[in-house]
């Protein structure tokens, strides 16, 4: 991917001279590709020919002898019959970027990292490695969260996170390691409020320069979007031709084109099911959605028309209270939940504020911390679903006038419900005594009045959710979903469920510390510490915090002071959590000796 060949080549420069400052000029006259690039380039190659890594790697590898391989790699590289060789070097990670660009599941993605790190870095460091930073990438294309990226790496991967580049570089120095790279270079991502600034900080802490900015640089695009003309401009002049009609073929399979030097993502959010070679088959849809609202807040509604070819389709609708910002999200939510199919789509949307959240990441950031996270979450999942360009409106379209119509007539309407939902949640409706009550995730209303329930019925409808909730579980499959659900549940104290969702992941993934964290802190929750270690006996020397942190919890409550306090010293050498800190408080308030 650019982003990372991008960062590749501005580090280049810096990897035998390392610097400690973000001071410095991207591009000079003696920046270079390195293996990073080629290697990048093999693994984009192997995806859209079909091809098996090692093959795609050997022989694009073998064409550019002098791109500054390793002593063990290069061996590798020239063998008649290049066998892995237990390698942790971060060579696993550098060139794993389009794997999180091009699977559309977290296990998918998983699967395949591994298979590109071990035909040569098969040490267990080294597929980790590389599973993290393909999961960055995949979770920064997909959910743009930078706390669920953070959570993610570090419950699956047991990486210390919870750094930040101003600490680390005073004492980061060259490492070649998997765990000595990758989760600075994810610092560094994390750290960041833009592309450059991402890649300015992985260069700035010091170390092996071009590989950091490139992990940096492939989460950086996933995340940001693509790199600024400039950036691509300069990237096409140090790459050779081959290569770049390699890297041009792959965003082409994926809906993207170039255009005055700038790459233009049609879908920025979306996941494609693998690699969409047909792209250009799919329907071509355009949506005009518009929204307004009266003495914002206030009654608000929104308009959409919907064109295919010669078709055409109205929609609108209208709410009693809401905002400016909720009506114009809901009407491109509406225009996309139309759609029966996969199609291309262009939606012009009259709101500048809308278009800026897709196009410069800013969605990322509101999913965190403004009131329309439900909104903007169902949008961007309904992108993932197609292929989607977000532009301005033209107002000189009878298309454009015409859905600005439709939302101030629709929010002028009388019969209008209270404010518009983002759907995602699914709301849970359940009927007692005659009145039905609706769930939206967060609390419970009627239907008609929009009062809150009597306290009395409180617990009748918590009941019959608990019920609606496990019919909603036992259609789910995926690994990534279910501990996410099991997470979730534990959380809102539906400890029986958790239990029951984290079992079921681990029949999935026998070996998965999250889930085994979650099935510990439920055990322990329903009053059954022993058993809770028990279940997790055989990860008693494990490095994931959280299912540390809950065996040395279940082991207080068993009065086991001496191997709590080992447990969590564990835990808080890893890194810090504050959940950790709350139990050396319980041990050491209950044996202040043993401190």
């Amino acid at each position: 991917m650019f982003g990372a060949i991008a960062g590749d080549i501005i580090g280049s420069v810096y990897e035998h001279h390392p610097i400690k400052t973000k001071e410095f000029p991207l591009f000079q006259s003696h920046c270079h590709f390195t293996d990073d690039t080629v290697l990048t380039v093999a693994i984009a190659k192997a995806i859209l020919d079909d091809q098996n890594y090692r093959q795609a790697v050997g022989e694009l590898g073998r064409r550019y002898p002098r791109a500054g391989y390793g002593k063990s790699f290069k061996k590798w590289l020239h063998s008649s019959d290049p066998q892995p060789y237990n390698s942790w070097g971060n060579g696993a990670a550098m060139r794993v970027s389009p794997i999180g660009f091009a699977f559309d599941t977290v296990d998918a993605v998983l699967r395949e990292a591994k298979r590109t790190a071990e035909i040569s870095h098969n040490h267990p460091e080294g597929i980790k490695g590389a599973q993290a930073v393909a999961l960055a990438v995949y979770l920064a294309r997909t959910k743009r969260d930078r706390a669920l990226i953070r959570q993610e790496v570090v419950d699956r991967f047991g990486y210390n996170l919870n750094r930040t580049v101003d600490e680390i570089r005073p004492f980061y120095h060259f490492d070649v390691s998997c765990q000595g790279t990758v989760p600075e270079a994810i610092i560094a991502f994390l750290d960041s409020n833009s592309y450059e600034d991402a890649v300015r900080n992985a260069i700035s802490l010091g170390g092996d320069s071009d590989t950091l900015a490139c992990i940096t640089g492939g989460i950086a695009e996933a995340y940001y979007g693509p790199a600024s003309p400039d950036v691509l401009e300069k990237v096409k002049e140090y790459l050779t031709p081959e290569l770049w009609q390699i890297m041009m073929q792959f965003y082409r399979s994926r809906g993207m084109e170039m255009s005055n030097n700038t790459l233009a993502y049609s879908q920025p959010y979306g996941t494609d099911k693998h690699i969409d070679k047909n792209a250009t088959a799919l329907k071509q849809v355009t949506i005009f959605a518009s929204g307004t609202c009266i003495d914002n807040p206030g009654p608000g509604g929104y308009g959409v028309v919907l064109k295919y070819g010669v078709h055409k389709k109205e929609l609108s609708g209208g709410f009693r209270q809401t905002t400016d910002s909720r009506v114009k999200i809901m009407a491109a939510i509406i225009g996309l939940e139309a759609l029966k199919e996969k199609c291309s789509v262009t939606i012009h949307s009259d709101s500048q504020w809308l278009v800026d959240g897709i196009l410069k990441g800013q969605a990322n950031e509101s999913k965190e911390r403004d009131d329309h996270a439900d909104l903007w979450n169902h949008l961007l999942e309904l992108c993932d679903q197609h292929i989607v360009r977000f532009v301005g409106v033209n107002k000189q379209l009878s298309e454009d006038k015409r859905a600005h119509n439709l939302s101030i007539l629709a929010a002028q309407g009388i019969d209008s419900p209270p404010s518009p939902s983002s759907g995602k949640a699914k709301t849970i409706k359940i009927e007692v005594v005659g009145t039905t009550y609706v769930w939206t995730g967060e609390y419970w209303y009627d239907e008609k009045t929009y009062a809150e329930p009597p306290q009395i019925f409180i617990g009748v409808l918590n009941k019959r959710l608990t019920v609606e909730l496990a019919k909603e579980d036992a259609n789910i499959f995926d690994v990534y979903t279910l501990l996410e659900r099991a997470s979730k549940a534990r959380v809102a104290g539906q400890h029986h469920r958790a239990e029951k969702l984290a079992r079921r992941c681990l029949k999935l993934e026998p070996d998965s510390e999250p889930a085994l964290a979650v099935l510990c802190a439920a055990l322990r929750a329903q009053g059954r510490p022993q058993k809770a270690l028990n279940e997790t006996r055989s990860h008693s020397y494990s490095d994931h915090i959280p299912l540390l942190t809950s065996r040395a919890a279940a082991l207080c409550d068993l009065k086991k002071w001496e191997e709590a306090k080992k447990t969590i010293g564990r835990a808080l050498a890893i890194g810090d959590s504050q959940d950790a800190f709350n139990v050396m408080q319980r041990i050491k308030a209950n044996r202040p000796d043993l401190y």
